[in-house]
């Protein structure tokens, strides 16, 4: 299980694009997360709010971003979000709503890598999506601290 604190060191993502609350599990194949959804969000700001699709996507993509790099080969390498196969959205979310998240590893290899994640709150589907990564190596800071642990 991967925290808040852990998941700012793997991710380049801060306050507020870091959109991963907890990742439950990960492994070389598949991936589990959540997002709990704040009324306190930077894109709430009215009550009839909903999380933005677009914000739904990236959290998504964080979450696919993590599975791409898992493999030891890739430990030192980095995911940059490189396109959008597909998207289906079925409903939103609102604050109050834990925002689940699944991805399973399509394709990798080499400089790229593809997933499909799919997204729900309370066993309603919100969204599916296929998600294409470019992979690079990690700037040389970002390498001592992955290598140090910190």
């Amino acid at each position: 299980m991967l925290d808040a604190v852990a998941l700012v060191r793997l991710l380049p993502h801060r306050y507020p694009m870091l959109l991963l609350d907890r990742v439950q599990d990960l492994t070389t194949a598949w991936a589990r997360g959540y997002k709990n959804v704040s009324a306190n969000e930077p894109c709430c700001s009215s009550v009839l709010c909903a999380l933005p699709s677009m914000l739904v996507i990236e959290a998504m993509a964080q979450l696919g971003g993590l599975l791409v790099v898992a493999p030891a080969d890739y430990r030192r390498k980095t995911a940059y979000l490189a396109g959008i196969a597909t998207a289906r959205f079925a409903g939103v979310a609102i604050p109050g709503d834990r925002l689940q998240m699944e991805a399973s590893l399509v394709r990798l290899r080499g400089t790229a890598g593809r997933v499909r994640v799919a997204t729900e709150v309370a066993g309603r589907p919100i969204c599916t999506a296929e998600l294409s990564y470019a992979i690079f190596d990690l700037p040389r800071r970002k390498r001592a601290e992955a290598r140090d642990g910190g």
